[in-house]
């Protein structure tokens, strides 16, 4: 497909990656191209997608992930007043998710991100 975006025309190359992730297949695609493909002057190509909402999800969370552990950490400390206790009730949580999944598995409850978020 040809389109105009910002100005410039664009044409669209639609992959199906069945069986494979695409992180993986765009670095050995993007590799393969930059080495056997010499693009003239005024021509690019760009990832887009699903590789390119992963790395926009992926950078997204670099920043968001260790900034909620700061706040649960410090909001733990602000109730305890304690690195000890903070840092005992800290780890006990993995343990205590690890031992809840195990459970519903023994008891044979169907989980799924729908079910387990509820």
């Amino acid at each position: 497909m040809i389109r105009n975006e910002n100005g410039l025309l664009t044409g669209y190359v639609y992959v199906d990656l069945a069986g494979r992730d695409p992180e993986s297949y765009i670095q050995e695609a993007d590799r393969l191209l930059r080495e056997k493909v010499t693009l003239l002057p005024g021509y690019a190509f760009a990832w887009s997608g699903q590789y390119d909402a992963m790395q926009r999800v992926a950078a997204r969370l670099e920043l968001v992930v260790p900034l909620t552990l700061l706040l649960i950490f410090l909001l733990l400390y602000l109730n305890t007043r304690s690195v000890t206790k903070t840092c005992i009730v800290a780890l006990a949580v993995p343990f205590s998710a690890v031992g809840a999944v195990w459970f519903l598995y023994l008891l044979g409850y169907n989980m799924s991100i729908g079910s387990g978020s509820a």
